[in-house]
């Protein structure tokens, strides 16, 4: 039996399937501009706080059904100082590069239709969780829809283990489309409580392909049946792994 087999797969309609890559980029983008772009706080985890973890109830979102394209964003704005004539102009460039780069990869997706991200990953991810030696964690939950801090927060204070432990991925094409990059936020959240114990972003990049970039690097991408692609991502996911061990369940 392949590991993957006994992981629970919650199927659900995507909601950043590539359809919607250019709406959410525009939405992302005023978002943006409203509330302004923070990044992620790294928690450390402390010794108390790990002290009291024995069991945990693990969760792996992956949200996309195929591979996206990373777009350079528009900077009209800033070097204009602001206004919103220019984050129009802004938006609509962007805009109009989501749309380009949807085009420009597709041949590579018809490639590697086949390639499941979610299966590899969540049975590469299931085997280490098993093999953890510093939380027992069960079986894993894995879910195509988004989970927001609320919603953690809201399992968090239901599960009969100790602690809730999520890893939220996604995966893209660098906008020069000569790297695959891998992300995966990690987090840990005590039984009852609101506030994150941990967090952590683990990041893979691959190194550059020998290639022009743009649609040069597309076709090498999708050469022999999308074999390079292919590798490169069941390599990043070895990689994140190996990284989550390290600095959480070794």
């Amino acid at each position: 039996m392949t590991s993957y087999e006994t992981i629970n797969i919650i199927s659900t309609e995507d909601p950043m399937n590539s359809r919607y890559f250019s709406f959410s980029c525009i939405v992302t983008f005023l978002l943006a501009l409203s509330y302004g772009c923070v990044p992620a706080k790294y928690i450390q985890l402390s010794s108390e706080n790990a002290n009291k973890i024995h069991s945990s109830k693990a969760y792996s979102v992956i949200t996309q059904e195929e591979i996206i394209p990373q777009v350079d964003e528009s900077k009209v704005a800033m070097a204009m100082g602001g206004g919103l004539l220019a984050a129009l102009v802004d938006v609509a460039v962007d805009s109009h590069r989501s749309k380009k780069a949807e085009q420009e990869i597709a041949p590579l997706r018809q490639v590697i239709s086949d390639y499941d991200f979610r299966k590899e990953f969540w049975s590469q991810l299931q085997v280490e969780l098993k093999s953890s030696k510093r939380f027992t964690i069960g079986e894993l939950v894995t879910s195509t829809k988004p989970l927001s801090d609320d919603e953690q927060t809201l399992l968090a204070k239901n599960i009969s283990e100790d602690a809730l432990f999520t890893v939220i991925t996604d995966y893209s094409l660098s906008p020069d489309y000569r790297s695959l990059n891998i992300n995966s936020s990690v987090s840990l959240w005590l039984k009852g409580t609101k506030e994150k114990i941990y967090l952590e972003k683990l990041v893979y990049n691959s190194p550059a392909i020998d290639s022009e970039p743009g649609e040069p690097a597309i076709t090498k991408w999708k050469a022999n049946n999308g074999e390079l692609y292919r590798t490169t991502l069941y390599q990043g996911i070895q990689e994140i792994i190996k990284l989550l061990h390290a600095k959480l369940l070794s």
